[in-house]
Order: structure tokens, then C-alpha cells, then sequence
């Protein structure tokens, strides 16, 4: 049997099998007959040299193993096959990425329509964003009203869906690399290159309420010039959304929240005469006042209704110089029951305001009485 050991590469050959006579030991003087074995087929014949190679085991690349950090490939056809249309979008289906400046979601500072990436909850300026590769203007700028807010976060409204390839999320290992700005992650946006034709699509929605009606429409045209050396692409996209306001829902509209349960004594100087803990507004008027600690009822109820306290549209009278207890004082004291409240309307002019019920830092609509 012939073994040969090649480098970097595991080989086995097997070549022709030779007769193979056992050493007699030294005092026997006969001499053992020779056994002949037969090569199987296939094999080379004897006194030639096979150099053929066969491969076991090798360093052959794997593209999905290329990176030294695990990360995630999101094919962005998956992506249309949903009717996203927008790359936030998509990317806060993800688990460990977090929608929460976009334009459903907190603005802040940032402006109004903004959608930036989060990964897992740490800020939208620990996350970093990517195109090709490349880092991208940002959209958080210092304006007029004020320097811009920590970070460099890319609006990713301005990126074409029609235009991306795919998407490739680093989690937590790019900060070495890129800095602090990628604490929580990296997001690269690999756009479509050598694009050679054209491709139009549209989208619309509505929800199961017949609202918040929206539309998108973009195209891409890519062509090759120059014997394919020259590439042009270009593309281009609309979106018009309605939108939804807080009070278009039900469910939102009752407004439910904490509010303090206040103790008997408070109850009676801050609400109108009649209004108790069955009819305050609270969700369960079993749950009494507060009146102490070993009373079996919480300091903090669910409530419907709830509000902030004295925010009216045109103005509202907080404080004179007569009494809170005086009826002929105009004020909305804070706390305390003021029947005769007046406030500002649109127009300007004096109105009657409705306090609701006190209940701590908080009010609800719900008056009775």
C-alpha cells in the first residue's frame, strides 16, 4: 500500500498491492512460498506513478463566513414581498432593533418625519448607519432652534427602497471599529449596482378603520455604457401617508392612566360636592380613598380621562389676589375647588372652566356635579 501526504490537503491514494513476504526468523531454514495478490481494477498499473489528487479537506471561502462578527443579512426583496416601503421600516421587524424615532413614534428634537435605527433600546446615537459601506450624511443637524441632539443618525426616509439590495446588522462589534457612535451596532445599507433596465412598482394601504390611507410610488432605471464600463443607475421615490391622530381610536380616546387616590379629607376640598370614589371616574369604584396604609386600598388607581391639569387652549386664570375660597375669584386654583373658574377660549373670550375631578398632579374630564 502507498500513502502520500500532500500539503495543505488530506489525501489517500491507494496503489497497486505488491506481495507481501513475512521475515522467517533465523533459525528456519525453509523458505515460505510467495503469495500473489491480485490489484484490483481500476488501479494503475505497476511501475507507474498516479498523480491524481483527491481533496478531503480544504480553506475554500464561505461568503456567509467572512465576517468576524455574527451578523445579519436581511435580503431586502423579503422586504417588498410585504409591501414595506421604507428601510426603517423593515428593519424594526428585527428582533433587537427598536422603532423609536420614526415618524409614528417620538421626534423630539430631531424634526418632524425622521426614522432613525435603535438597536436594542440603547439611543438611536449608538447605532450606526451605513451605505455601501460608507458613512452617510447625517440628519441631525444643528438648526435655528437649537444645536442638534447627540449623534450622527442617518434618516433613512431618504434611501430608496426600490434602490437597496439588502442590509447587513453588526450587533455591538462595530464600536471598535467605527467608535462610539456604534456602541449598539452597525447598520450597512448595500445598495443595487450595474442596474440594467427598468423597474417600476406602486404601493397603497388602508387601515381596517378606513384611515391612515397611504401610497408610494418609485422606479429604478440602470443602463451600461462604454462596453459595460460606464454604469448609470437611477432612482426615485414618493410616499404620501395621512396619518393617524391619538384620538382617532377608541381605545385611546378613554385615556386610561394612574392617578393618586387621594384620602377622604383631600377628596373633599379639591372635588364638587357629591363626587366620590363611585363616581370619580376611577375604573374600579370599589377601591375606597386612601385613607391609610393598613386599609387594603392602593395609593394609585386606573382612571379614565385623564388629563393635564389646567391646559386650555386660549389661557387659563391660575391665581389672583381674592381668595381661593372667595366664590367671586376667577382662578383655577391648583387642587383646590373652584366652581367659578373662568379661562380663554380661541376667540378670546371669558368662559366658564371645568375643573373635572382632582386627583393629585392629574384631572379627569369626568365631571359630575
Amino acid at each position: 500500500m502507498t500513502t502520500r501526504n500532500l500539503l495543505s490537503a488530506t489525501a489517500l491514494r491507494t496503489g497497486s498491492l505488491i506481495s507481501f513476504v513475512a521475515a522467517a526468523p533465523a533459525f528456519a531454514a525453509t523458505a515460505q512460498p510467495a503469495t500473489t495478490v491480485v490489484a484490483p481494477s481500476g488501479a494503475a498499473p505497476t511501475g507507474q506513478v498516479d498523480k491524481s489528487i483527491v481533496i478531503t479537506g480544504s480553506r475554500i471561502r464561505l461568503p456567509n463566513l467572512q465576517s468576524l462578527e455574527p451578523q445579519t443579512s436581511y435580503n431586502f426583496n423579503d422586504a417588498r414581498e410585504r409591501n414595506f416601503t421604507n428601510v426603517a421600516d423593515a428593519l424594526n421587524e428585527l428582533p433587537g432593533i427598536r422603532g423609536s424615532v420614526t415618524p409614528a413614534g417620538a421626534q423630539g428634537s430631531f424634526g418632524q418625519g425622521v426614522n432613525f435605527v435603535n438597536s436594542y433600546g440603547l439611543g438611536s446615537n449608538r447605532t450606526l448607519t451605513l451605505v455601501n459601506g460608507r458613512r452617510f450624511v447625517t440628519s441631525n443637524p444643528a438648526t435655528n432652534f437649537g444645536n442638534a441632539s447627540p449623534g450622527t443618525q442617518v434618516d433613512l426616509n431618504v434611501i430608496p427602497d426600490i434602490l437597496v439590495d439588502r442590509i447587513d446588522v453588526v450587533s455591538v462589534g462595530g464600536a471598535p471599529v467605527y467608535g462610539s457612535d456604534a456602541i449598539a451596532g452597525v447598520v450597512n445599507v448595500i445598495l443595487r449596482s450595474k442596474y440594467n433596465g427598468l423597474e417600476v412598482q406602486g404601493v397603497s394601504g388602508i387601515t381596517e378603520e378606513n384611515d391612515n390611507f397611504r401610497w408610494n410610488v418609485s422606479a429604478l432605471w440602470g443602463h451600461n455604457f462604454l462596453n459595460d464600463r460606464l454604469n448609470i443607475t437611477l432612482s426615485g421615490s414618493h410616499d404620501v401617508v395621512d396619518g393617524v391622530l391619538y384620538n382617532d381610536r377608541a381605545f385611546l380616546r378613554k385615556n386610561i392612566g394612574g392617578v393618586i387616590n387621594p384620602t377622604s379629607a383631600q377628596a373633599l376640598a379639591s372635588r364638587a360636592p357629591g363626587v366620590t370614589n363611585l363616581n370619580d371616574g376611577r375604573l374600579n369604584p370599589d377601591i375606597g380613598y386612601n385613607n391609610s396604609t393598613t386599609d387594603g386600598f392602593p395609593g394609585t388607581v386606573l382612571a379614565h380621562d385623564v388629563g393635564i391639569p389646567l391646559l386650555t387652549q386660549g389661557g387659563l386664570i391660575t391665581a389672583t389676589n381674592v381668595s381661593c375660597a372667595s366664590p367671586l375669584n376667577p382662578a383655577s386654583c391648583f387642587g383646590v375647588y373652584s366652581p367659578n373658574a373662568l379661562f380663554f377660549d380661541d376667540q378670546g373670550n371669558l368662559q366658564h372652566f371645568n375643573q373635572g375631578v382632582w386627583s393629585g398632579a392629574n384631572t379627569s374630564a369626568a365631571l359630575v356635579g
